[in-house]
C-alpha cells in the first residue's frame, strides 16, 4: 500500500469509483479504499431507476417542474439550490451513463423510454434493461480497473477506515486503515480525504437495511474528531420490511403502484389499507408507513398481496417469499450526514463528503428514481472542488509525520484494548 497518495477515497460504491475514475482522468491519483471486494459495493435504492426530463416533449417534464416535484415529495430540503441544478443536470448523467455502456430502456427507434415515477406528473424515470444500479457498479468497475494498470488508482479491498488524522488546526492529513485479512493497521498520508460510505443506519437497530450495507462507524469516528453532523435526527421509512430472524430486509414499493395490496388482518376479516388512495392521489411511501402504524394494533398482521401484479413483476426474485407476504414499516435510511459546504467539503479542511455521506441531497432523494441520479450527480460535481483543493495545496503542506506516528501508536493500543475485553460486551455497542 502507497502510504503518500494525494487523495483516498473511502467507499467504492457509484460514488467513491464515479469520483476516482473522474480524478484519475485529471492525472490525479487515487487510493481507493472498500470494505468489500470491487465492484461488490452495490447501492440497491427501493426504486431502481434514474429521474431525468427533456426526454418527450411534454410540458410535464421540464426541468422546473421536476424541481418542483423533489422539492413537494420530500419530507424536508435542504441547499435547495444544489438541488435545482441537479434537476437541470439529471439529462445529461444519465446520457453520460448510457456512454459509459449503460443500458436503459429504448423505444424502437432507439430513444429512451421513460416509466411513470410515484409523485410525478410524466413518465420521467429511465429504466434499466436489468439491474440499473448493479450496471453502473459494473461499468465503474471496469473503469477503475482500467485506471488501476495505469498505476492511476490503488483499490485497497477488504480493508476498513478507523479513522482521519486531524490536526489541532481542524485539519485533514489522512487516514488509519486495517487490512481485514491480515488484520494490520497503515497510516496513509493524503492531500483529501474523501468520504463515499454510507450512513449510520445501525444507530437506530437491527431493523434496518443501512444496518448490513453501510460502513456504519466511518461518520461516526469523525463526528468525534469534530465533524459536523447534519440533520441527524431525520429517518426515513418504508412500508414494506420483513422481519428475519437475524436481519432486516426491505422489499420494492414499485408492487404499490402496480396493483398490489396491503391487508390488515383482524377477526372480523381483512382490510385494504390502501382502497382508493393510490389512484385518487398521488400517495408516498412514508404516507404507507403513517397509514400502517395508525391502523395496526399490537395483536394484528399485515402483508402484502402481489396475486394481481404476477406478470409486471415476474422478474423480481422476491416473488419466491409468496404471493402473501407478512410486512411492517422499517427503517430505509437515515436522511443525515456530514454537514459540507457547496465545495463539498467538511468543516474539516481536507475533508470532503459525497454521495449518501453527506447531508445535502438526502431530502431530495427520497423521490423514487432520485438516489442514484444524485449519487452520480455529486461525485461529478465534487471533483473540479477536489482537483483544485489538491492542487493549490502542494507545496505548502507541512511536515506530519509525528503527528501521524502518534495517531497510528494511539488506534493501536485502542485494538489492543479491544482485543483484550472479555466481559459481555457487544462490539456493536461499541462502534456506536
Amino acid at each position: 500500500m502507497d502510504t503518500n497518495i494525494p487523495v483516498l477515497i473511502i467507499g467504492a460504491d457509484i460514488t467513491g469509483m464515479t469520483v476516482a475514475t473522474c480524478l484519475a482522468s485529471l492525472g490525479v491519483k487515487t487510493c481507493l479504499v472498500t470494505s468489500h471486494t470491487l465492484g461488490r459495493d452495490v447501492l440497491l435504492p427501493s426504486f431502481d431507476g434514474m429521474n431525468g426530463s427533456g426526454f418527450h416533449h411534454d410540458k410535464d417534464l421540464d426541468d422546473e417542474q421536476f424541481f418542483s416535484e423533489t422539492t413537494q415529495y420530500s419530507s424536508f430540503l435542504v441547499n435547495q439550490k444544489d438541488t435545482q441544478e441537479m434537476c437541470h443536470k439529471a439529462t445529461a448523467v444519465i446520457n453520460l451513463c448510457a456512454r459509459l455502456g449503460v443500458d436503459f430502456k429504448r423505444t424502437r427507434e432507439g430513444a429512451f423510454t421513460g416509466e411513470p415515477v410515484p409523485g410525478s406528473q410524466g413518465s420521467r424515470m429511465m429504466r434499466g434493461t436489468v439491474s440499473l444500479a448493479r450496471q453502473l457498479t459494473t461499468v465503474l468497475a471496469e473503469q477503475v480497473r482500467f485506471f488501476s494498470k495505469k498505476g492511476l488508482i490503488q483499490v485497497q479491498e477488504r480493508t476498513e477506515f478507523l479513522q482521519a488524522i486531524i490536526d489541532d488546526n481542524k485539519e485533514c492529513h489522512g487516514a488509519i486503515l486495517q487490512d481485514m485479512k491480515t488484520m494490520q493497521l497503515a497510516s496513509v498520508r493524503a492531500d483529501a480525504v474523501i468520504m463515499a460510505s454510507a450512513g449510520i443506519g445501525s444507530l437506530f437497530g437491527r431493523y434496518s437495511l443501512s444496518t448490513h450495507h453501510d460502513n456504519v462507524h466511518s461518520i461516526m469516528q469523525l463526528a468525534r474528531l469534530g465533524a459536523a453532523i447534519a440533520n441527524p435526527e431525520f429517518i426515513d421509512f418504508s412500508p414494506l420490511g420483513c422481519l428475519g430472524q437475524d436481519k432486516s430486509y426491505l422489499l420494492p414499493i414499485q408492487p404499490l403502484f402496480q396493483g398490489a395490496r396491503l391487508w390488515l388482518h383482524r377477526e372480523s376479516g381483512k382490510i385494504d389499507l390502501l382502497e382508493g388512495l393510490i389512484n385518487e392521489r398521488p400517495i408516498y411511501p412514508h404516507h404507507v408507513a403513517q397509514i400502517m402504524w395508525r391502523k395496526q394494533k399490537q395483536d394484528t398482521k399485515i402483508s402484502l398481496d402481489l396475486s394481481a401484479c404476477q406478470e409486471e413483476l415476474q422478474e423480481h426474485a422476491f416473488l419466491k417469499l409468496g404471493k402473501d407476504i407478512p410486512v411492517q414499516p422499517l427503517m430505509s435510511d437515515w436522511l443525515g450526514g456530514l454537514w459540507v459546504d457547496h465545495d463539498y467539503m467538511t468543516n474539516l479542511r481536507g475533508l470532503f463528503a459525497v454521495g449518501r455521506a453527506s447531508f445535502q441531497f438526502k431530502g431530495a432523494a427520497v423521490l423514487p428514481g432520485n438516489m442514484l441520479t444524485l449519487c452520480m450527480y455529486g461525485a461529478l460535481e465534487s471533483v473540479d472542488h477536489v482537483f483544485h483543493y489538491v492542487k493549490n495545496r502542494k507545496g505548502r503542506q507541512h511536515q506530519v509525520q509525528t503527528l501521524i506516528a502518534d495517531v497510528l501508536q494511539s488506534q493501536e493500543k485502542q485494538n489492543l484494548e479491544y482485543g483484550d475485553l472479555t466481559g459481555p460486551e457487544n462490539i456493536y455497542q461499541l462502534q456506536s
